[in-house]
């Protein structure tokens, strides 16, 4: 991550409502700074549109590891810059060749929020986008935002997917969860090897 992060922070005026775990780390009458307010489409196209020039002047790159919001963030760039892909008659290689996404919020779909300005999540078996590149998806059996995490799972091409839920809440695994951790390094080296795999066929 470049110095100061990826996109410019704004503070937001709203109600958040903390993943468990959280709670004890802040006060609720704290303020505190956001890349996005999800109740605010125009701060999710600004931090979309901050990320794909931070990524246009700085990548491509290997790849992306995300957590819980900023996953949401990074799979909706992804998909934005498959669908321009699309559209583009020079097939120019994806800025990011995997993702690793921790306790992932779902996508939202990039075409309606520049279109309409609204933030429509996107549904597995009911809208067609599906992240092409190899992802790695790791959450928490006890983290209450698992079923956005489960919905990215399955909008990421079941071919180059790997999943490992722990025993956690909405947290990265880390020194005090010995047995995730190991695990969450097994699949991260097994989507890492997934992309160099992808990367030689496409040579």
């Amino acid at each position: 991550m470049a110095p100061g992060g990826w996109f410019r922070t704004e503070r937001t005026q709203t109600t958040i409502d903390f993943a468990a775990g959280i709670e004890p780390l802040f006060s609720a009458q704290e303020d505190f700074f956001a890349f996005l307010n999800p109740a605010d489409p125009a701060t999710y196209q600004k931090a979309l549109d901050d990320l794909d020039a931070y990524v246009a002047c700085e990548g491509p790159f290997d790849g992306v590891l995300a957590f819980s919001q900023g996953a949401g963030l990074a799979a909706t760039y992804i998909l934005d810059q498959q669908h321009a892909q699309a559209k583009s008659q020079h097939r120019a290689e994806l800025p990011l060749r995997c993702a690793v996404f921790f306790s992932g919020e779902a996508p939202v779909n990039s075409v309606i929020l520049r279109r309409d300005g609204k933030t429509q999540v996107l549904r597995p078996g009911i809208d067609d986008e599906v992240i092409r590149i190899p992802t790695a998806h790791i959450w928490g059996s006890n983290d209450g935002g698992q079923r956005e995490s489960e919905l990215l799972y399955k909008l990421c091409s079941g071919a180059s997917k790997a999943v490992f839920v722990h025993n956690g809440g909405h947290e990265v695994p880390g020194s005090k969860m010995e047995e995730a951790l190991t695990e969450s390094v097994h699949i991260i080296r097994r989507t890492i090897g997934e992309t160099l795999a992808v990367q030689r066929t496409t040579r």
